[in-house]
Parts: structure tokens; C-alpha cells; sequence
């Protein structure tokens, strides 16, 4: 029986993130003003030009603040993606179902013994950093290698190996009832 679930799960908004794009538009808003007062005068295209450059890197920079994850669970593998602005999407890791040695909440009672330096990738989707509805995940990540012809995605084959994994996730009863048979309580 195949199995595909998945949930985007947006990461919290917390009064850094907050200030950091406030930061973002008081200071763009600020270079340019500053940029009319010093180029004005000089030459007529430089001011404006300069302007929009810097709102437009503004408008990237504030966009990088909205972070979504995505999780996808298959037969075979557990994906995470995240998700910047709604637009961009990044694969942070595959793990093989087959290769997870645990999978099991925070409070579990072994998580304390971990040894995160040992492990070869740490990857943390979480909404919140420090919460009790998290889960672990060691697994060894999948190595994919994808086959392109002219520059368009084709197909793609998964290589054995990989690096050990500790993956943070926040699922919701789907993913868990997905992870159902790793998940140590």
C-alpha cells in the first residue's frame, strides 16, 4: 500500500523576527532618503535608480522572514522542505523510512543522551525551538541524484548512503499516524 501525506506547518513569529523586518523597512526607508539627499543634485537618473535597488533588496530581505516547513511522508521517505515567501522552496533533507533507528517526542527519555556533534546533519523545522509537541528523527538521509536533459528536471534515482540525521519536526496526527510504526513513546 503506498502512503503520501503531507503538512506545511508555518514556522512561529516571534518579536525578533518582528523587529528584524521592522528593521528591514525603517532602514531602506532611511538609505533612501538618504540616497536623494547626497545624489539628487549630482545626476537625475542615479538617485532614483539607486532607490529602487535598495527597496527591491528590502522587499527580498523582508520576504526571507516568512518561513514555512513542509513535511511530506511516502512509503519510502520523509521529506522536509522549507518554504521562503510563499515562493521559494529549499529540500532540507530525505531520510529512507527503512534506515530510521528512532523516531520518538522531545520528552523521551533518551533524547537527553544525544550526541549532536556526532551527528553528520542536523536539521531543526519546528515552529517553535523548545516545545513539548516536538519529535525527533535519526535516520541516514537519502542521496539523491537527479538526472537533467537541457536544463529541464527529469527524473531522479536514490543512491544508498548518506549521512546520519537528527531531524526536529512538529507534525500534526497525520504525519504521526504515517510515522505510526517508528515512533517510540
Amino acid at each position: 500500500m503506498n502512503t503520501f501525506v503531507e503538512s506545511v506547518v508555518p514556522r512561529a513569529r516571534t518579536g525578533l523576527v518582528t523587529f528584524y523586518k521592522i528593521a528591514t523597512i525603517v532602514g531602506a526607508a532611511l538609505l533612501i532618503i538618504i540616497c536623494f539627499v547626497f545624489f539628487s543634485s549630482s545626476r537625475d537618473f542615479f538617485a532614483p535608480l539607486i532607490s529602487f535597488l535598495i527597496g527591491y533588496l528590502a522587499y527580498l530581505l523582508y520576504g526571507t522572514f516568512d518561513v514555512e516547513y513542509e513535511y511530506s511522508v511516502t512509503h519510502d521517505y520523509i521529506e522536509v522542505s522549507k518554504i521562503m515567501s510563499k515562493r521559494k522552496r529549499k529540500t532540507l533533507v530525505r531520510i529512507n523510512m527503512e534506515d530510521i533507528s528512532i523516531a520518538a517526542p522531545v520528552t523521551y527519555k533518551e533524547h537527553s543522551t544525544i550526541n549532536r556533534r556526532s551527528m553528520g546533519k542536523v536539521v531543526r523545522a519546528t515552529v517553535f525551538k523548545n516545545d513539548d509537541d516536538n519529535y525527533y528523527i535519526i535516520g541516514k538521509t537519502a542521496q539523491v541524484d537527479r538526472i537533467k536533459a537541457k536544463g529541464n528536471y527529469v527524473s531522479e534515482r536514490t543512491l544508498q548512503g548518506g549521512k546520519i540525521c537528527l531531524l526536529y519536526i512538529t507534525p500534526d496526527d497525520e504525519i504521526l499516524d504515517a510515522l505510526g510504526i517508528y515512533i517510540k513513546s
